[in-house]
């Protein structure tokens, strides 16, 4: 039982903050924190490094164009009507 425990919090530990530090860039902690893994939180509180720290030109909305924003902004308007 004690493995079973010890395993899942191992396969969460890895989904969570493995993957958090190899999103920011730290994949050198990454691959050592299969070794020794509060490796991955250390990824995980350091700064963004390389390409995971340049901010994102435009965010989710810049490639749409002012036809479909009307559109969308029509659709949420309804969204109080349903009990959302």
């Amino acid at each position: 039982m004690l493995l079973f425990i010890g395993a899942t919090v191992y396969v969460l530990a890895f989904c969570i903050f493995g993957v958090i530090s190899l999103s920011k860039g730290h994949w050198v902690m990454f691959l050592f924190g299969f070794l020794v893994p509060p490796l991955w939180l250390v990824g995980t509180v350091l700064a963004p490094r390389g390409a995971a720290a340049e901010p994102v030109q435009g965010g989710f909305a810049s490639g749409i164009d002012a036809k479909t924003r009307e559109e969308m902004a029509y659709v949420s308007s309804f969204s109080g009507l349903f009990g959302d």
